[in-house]
């Protein structure tokens, strides 16, 4: 594979790296063993100094809902939670299978990464947005965190 092919996926690349996958795994357990209601501090420093959530704010406890079947509880943390949890545990998954598994499925990615840059793109920016207006929601205080819906 050319240099410039390399350079221009290199976004699916750290994405599929082994650090990515390996924090993504540890992610998975603190997932699994966290309460469902959180540990009762605030870790965020979003949430400390402006009382708003940041984007990812409820997506530990939005996971640790959805692996006790908390489905409903899960999306009020966090309504993007329900995609990006499961895909965290694959990733996380992926990082303890055998070093050729995980370069088989990192260049079987990289093959299909001009289909798949957009879609990683729009989900950066939707999840942005997501954040930037439930924060400015939260903050205002026309809305609740985490969301007392549906």
């Amino acid at each position: 594979m050319s240099q410039v092919v390399r350079e221009r996926h290199r976004w699916l690349r750290l994405m599929l790296g082994d650090a990515h996958l390996r924090a993504c795994a540890v992610f998975t357990v603190v997932m699994l063993v966290m309460p469902p209601e959180g540990l009762g501090i605030d870790l965020c420093m979003s949430q400390i100094y402006t009382h708003a959530p940041c984007p990812a704010c409820g997506i530990t406890r939005c996971g640790s809902n959805l692996a006790r079947g908390q489905f409903e509880r899960a999306a009020q943390f966090h309504p993007f939670g329900p995609v990006i949890v499961p895909l965290i545990a694959v990733l996380g998954v992926l990082a303890i299978l055998p070093r050729r598994w995980r370069e088989a499925v990192r260049e079987h990615f990289v093959r299909r990464a001009a289909l798949l840059k957009p879609l990683y793109w729009g989900a950066i920016y939707a999840f942005a947005i997501f954040g930037a207006v439930r924060w400015t929601t939260v903050f205002f205080g026309l809305t609740n965190f985490p969301a007392a819906w549906p």
